[in-house]
């Protein structure tokens, strides 16, 4: 067991039932869909993309992070990044121009073609 100190980030320690001289603040990687710089990647590259390559994640995990300095970050990610991993296809595409994405699953799988989910 370590001893904790108050060097230690306030999130962490509030996680640990220690108490904080206010509650934590974090964000979700979806704070920075505003941000313009995060649009650039999105106008470049793929959803399946950002959310899988290392790289591209922790960029835009960050950069919300930089603009706001919060107590932590949820990284870039998606609770679909697994479904390939089990024979699950799908894809994430923008609809009229909007905000506003499908998902497409696309298996033979689980019996469901070109059906979407909203």
């Amino acid at each position: 067991m370590t001893t904790a100190t108050c060097k230690d980030p306030l999130l962490l320690r509030v996680a640990r039932g220690e108490h904080g001289d206010r509650p934590p603040v974090w964000l979700m990687r979806q704070a920075g869909r505003y941000m313009a710089e995060f649009r650039k990647y999105s106008d470049k590259f793929d959803f399946r993309h950002r959310s899988e390559t290392a790289e591209i994640a922790i960029e835009l995990s960050l950069q919300p992070w930089r603009a706001f300095k919060p107590d932590g970050v949820i990284m870039f990610s998606d609770i679909l990044t697994p479904l390939p991993a089990i024979g699950v296809e799908f894809d994430v595409v923008k609809v009229r121009n909007f905000n506003r994405s499908i998902m497409r699953a696309c298996t033979r799988n689980l019996g469901f073609k070109n059906r979407f989910f909203y």
